[in-house]
């Protein structure tokens, strides 16, 4: 589908630049063994229900079709066409050939990419800065890693306990119990504290 000439600088575009299926300026163009020019989508689409060129009705195949001509491509690539976020406040004409990437670079793209210019110099889409509070999603932030961290002394103080009653039990089992009991008994204290240290994360 070609661009519509309304997104033009220069509003008398020649008519050979022009696609006679959707009547905007050519987009990937084909050429016809007739030389006649089309968008290549409007073209393909033209050929699943026709298979005649849609001007001079000339038998045509999809297989028949070629790129256009370089000269003519470097015609379409060097026109000047407005940005498609002017409405948005972009002022900017580019030529054809530009137009997609000053498309994903416009800072007037409200999917572009921006940094918070506040706190959290979070990289977040335009679209979503309006929206974007940082003080309060830094609280949530700080409150979660806050809950961490008392889990993680909870683990840590648990652990500390359990070190503390595997060694007093230790000591027990050595001063009552003979020395190949002992070894089984361990055994068995070290595979229950194991367990006990799994269950706890």
């Amino acid at each position: 589908m070609g661009f519509d000439t309304d997104r033009f600088e220069d509003s008398e575009i020649s008519e050979e630049l022009i696609c006679s299926i959707c009547t905007g300026v050519l987009e990937d163009p084909l050429t016809t063994h007739c030389d006649h020019l089309f968008c290549n989508e409007c073209i393909n689409d033209w050929l699943r229900h026709h298979h005649t060129c849609p001007i001079d009705r000339c038998p045509l195949r999809t297989c028949m079709l070629k790129r256009a001509p370089r000269a003519i491509r470097n015609l379409i690539n060097r026109l000047k066409i407005y940005c498609p976020y002017r409405d948005d406040g972009c002022e900017q004409t580019i030529r054809l050939e530009q137009y997609d990437q000053h498309q994903l670079e416009c800072q007037y793209n409200p999917d572009s990419m921006i940094k918070c210019k506040l706190y959290c110099q979070r990289l977040m889409k335009r679209r979503d800065l309006i929206e974007h509070d940082c003080i309060n999603e830094m609280s949530q932030m700080i409150k979660y890693q806050n809950e961490q961290i008392i889990d993680r002394d909870e683990k840590i103080r648990i652990l500390y306990q359990l070190i503390i009653i595997s060694f007093s039990l230790f000591l027990i089992i050595y001063l009552f119990l003979p020395f190949t009991v002992l070894i089984d008994q361990f055994g068995r204290l070290s595979k229950f504290i194991w367990n006990l240290f799994c269950l706890i994360g």
